[in-house]
């Protein structure tokens, strides 16, 4: 690299990556790059994972590998740019693919996310990624494109979004063209839309969206009918319908029936004499499942011999509502898997385990944004030697964080309730932690791990 390679090298303020779709070597590329390079400042990363034919496409089980592909680019990207913000712009599978590694990676944030053609569903949880996103998604959708729709019909997993939008998410701005799958990649329509987001930051509106004809009805039905279960539906329904209703015969006749609600009381009615304590474990820890547990807000921080640590600073709850927690923020977010067996479940206490504590190296960090909160516990953790105790259980709080009664969850609604546990420390150091939380379905109670030990350096700066 010469010295001019090197100068430019050093003024690079935002890194583009480019994921490209299933069945192309993603021709339009070099295009994207040429353009947007014009921009100071902006350097261009296409990614390509390979010829994704579409029986791999198709399969659940086999997506993995060219996920795994674009999240190691990413990572290179981001190692090679490290004072550079992170952006993508992804096509096709590769909307499916970086909305996964946002889903799974809490580590990871970008500045920027524009998709087109997206097969992403429609029912992704774009709140628990928002506050790693700093502005919001910009969703390009064609009116002609019958891809989405067929995807998400025949195979798993998959959305019609890149033909209908997203519609009501918060943070997804939908823009509808007159286009089919791969036409968004023209120069007018490049130098049109994308350009003035990545140089100004300016939203260009299309007309399109207002004028468009309705969806034709035979892709309506596709969008809704899943095509993808009549090759298997008529050997599995009569072993599922068997097995289910010999599970739920079983758990109700060991769990009497669930409590009478009269306002906002909620009485607790006592199980079966025929039902032993022994019987009643075993049914509420096959039936209450918690689902993806996952840290989000955390920051990231380096110490002087090079060792990265997830980073959470220490906040006082008395100038700022563990609530409104943001930059950097310790937070736990889980469900409880909906059951029709099941209706609710009393959460008894939620608790964090120190493993270990030692002193805080010298590091440096960077700030990123958290997520915000719903349902919010609180809990303040301590070195164990100081503190007597290894154990710490939260408090639920209210709007006006104060501790607040325990909290019935519902099991049976279409949406769980989302449960955040907000962490802070007494003292600054290293902390190896777990969560845990336990539950109640009238007397039977158990103990249900939310997280292994992770290692936390918590700060005051």
């Amino acid at each position: 690299m010469n010295c001019n390679d090197t100068l430019a090298e050093t003024h690079i303020e935002e890194v583009v990556v480019l994921v490209h779709g299933i069945r192309t070597f993603a021709n339009w590329q070099p295009l994207v790059v040429r353009i947007l390079e014009e921009i100071p400042g902006i350097k261009v990363v296409p990614i390509k994972y390979g010829y994704l034919d579409a029986i791999r496409f198709w399969c659940p089980f086999t997506r993995s590998g060219p996920i795994d592909d674009v999240r190691r680019e990413v990572q290179n990207a981001r190692r090679k740019h490290p004072n550079a913000q992170l952006s993508v712009i992804a096509h096709s599978f590769g909307t499916y693919a970086i909305t996964s590694l946002l889903r799974d990676n809490p580590d990871l944030h970008l500045n920027r996310l524009l998709l087109s053609g997206s097969i992403v569903s429609r029912s992704f949880r774009w709140d628990y990624v928002d506050g790693r996103l700093a502005h919001d998604v910009i969703n390009d959708y064609g009116t002609r494109d019958v891809w989405p729709v067929l995807a998400k019909c025949l195979s798993w997993g998959y959305g019609d979004t890149g033909r209908h939008g997203f519609g009501r998410a918060a943070s997804v701005r939908d823009r509808g063209h007159a286009y089919s799958h791969s036409d968004f990649f023209n120069e007018a329509f490049v130098r049109t839309y994308w350009k003035p987001w990545f140089e100004e930051g300016r939203f260009v509106t299309s007309e399109w969206e207002e004028s468009s004809p309705p969806s034709p009805w035979l892709l309506s039905v596709l969008s809704v009918f899943p095509a993808k279960w009549l090759t298997i539906i008529a050997l599995l329904t009569g072993v599922y319908l068997i097995c289910t209703q010999l599970r739920l015969g079983s758990a109700t006749t060991q769990l009497s029936d669930s409590p009478q609600h009269g306002g906002d009381r909620h009485e607790v009615v006592a199980p079966s004499e025929a039902a032993t304590e022994g019987q009643n474990d075993a049914v509420l820890s096959r039936l209450v499942q918690v689902y993806r547990p996952q840290w989000t807000g955390i920051g990231s921080a380096d110490d002087v011999h090079g060792n990265t640590y997830n980073y959470a600073r220490i906040f006082d709850p008395q100038e700022q509502s563990p609530r409104e927690w943001k930059a950097d923020a310790c937070v736990l977010t889980f469900e409880l898997e909906k059951h029709t067996a099941i209706p609710w479940v009393r959460i008894t206490d939620v608790s964090v385990i120190v493993h270990d504590y030692e002193r805080p190296p010298d590091y440096r960090r960077a700030v990123f944004a958290g997520a915000e909160s719903a349902h919010v516990f609180y809990v303040l953790i301590d070195d164990p030697e100081q503190s007597g105790t290894d154990t710490f259980s939260a408090v639920l709080l209210d709007e006006h964080d104060r501790p607040s009664a325990t909290k019935l969850v519902r099991l049976e609604e279409e949406l769980p309730d989302v449960i955040y546990l907000r962490i802070n420390a007494a003292r600054p150091g290293l902390y190896t932690i777990s969560c845990q939380v336990t539950v109640s379905y009238q007397s039977t109670e158990i103990l249900i791990p939310l997280m292994k030990p992770t290692l936390f350096l918590f700060g005051q700066d």
